[in-house]
């Protein structure tokens, strides 16, 4: 099975990896538009462009060419939920956590959350609202995921973009302070959101991670039995390596659980 720990890598691995194409693709979008803006007609450029690349005749007229970008990055925010979605699925089909006896509503990081509490709580019953989601992530990073999924099903269905700008200045001042960088207003979203929504998934993945578990319960037993034979101070690094890497307990958790054993 994959520990909580090879969970996190994994996501984290694939989100590190898509920054170079994004910065590629984002390149090359505003360095066509650049191009076309010093034409004299830039709709006429940039069909002229595509049918020699297969598009056809294309119809530019009416366009916001400029929304162009905004394209790209709700395209880059897709890619990044459905890596995060995929975590989510992996996080919550642990053999320790327990299956659900019933329908889970929400979107898929709701959906873990309450599976987790429920697991938690030695329970299969689901209770289908946010009571518990501060117990396992930070609200503040739930608040920047459900914004910008809005703003992409909002961009992906081809209505008009009504998601309100829904962060205060504490908020925003909150968010600096923890990322380097804040979410922009609907419209005009750049590469720095693209950076900020992947660090909030890595850390909303992590805490779903570490908190997946019960370290007594659920670790104890598995790491005991995995290092049984093994003596000396090479049991006791190993045990205490593999807490921290495999289930990602900070060192203070892990020599605390290690003493128990």
């Amino acid at each position: 099975m994959m520990t909580p720990g090879a969970i996190f890598t994994e996501l984290k691995k694939e989100l590190g990896s898509i920054n170079p194409y994004m910065a590629i693709v984002d390149s090359s979008v505003r360095i066509f538009l650049d191009d076309a803006k010093v034409s004299v007609s830039p709709s006429k450029f940039i069909a002229a462009k595509a049918k020699l690349l297969g598009y056809g005749r294309l119809y530019l007229d009416q366009l916001e060419l400029e929304r162009t970008k905004q394209f790209v990055y709700v395209s880059h925010i897709a890619f990044i939920n459905s890596k995060a979605e995929v975590a989510c699925e992996k996080i919550r089909k642990q053999p320790l956590v327990r299956k659900p006896i019933a329908a889970v509503e929400g979107d898929y990081l709701r959906q873990v959350v309450r599976v987790l509490h429920a697991s938690r709580n030695d329970s299969s019953t689901i209770v289908n609202d946010d009571m518990a989601m501060g117990e396992l992530v930070d609200v503040g990073d739930v608040a920047i995921i459900d914004y910008y999924r809005k703003l992409r099903n909002e961009n992906f269905h081809g209505g008009k973009v009504s998601t309100a700008y829904s962060f205060g200045q504490p908020q925003v001042a909150n968010i600096a302070a923890k990322y380097g960088c804040t979410p922009s207003q609907p419209g005009n979203l750049n590469s720095q959101d693209m950076i900020l929504l992947s660090k909030v998934w890595q850390q909303v993945i992590l805490d779903l991670c570490v908190k997946s578990l019960d370290p007594e319960k659920d670790v104890l037993p598995l790491v005991a039995k995995r290092y049984k034979g093994i003596t000396g101070d090479r049991r006791a690094k190993g045990i205490i390596q593999h807490l921290q890497q495999e289930y990602l307990l900070d060192s203070y958790s892990a020599n605390e659980l290690f003493l128990k054993m």
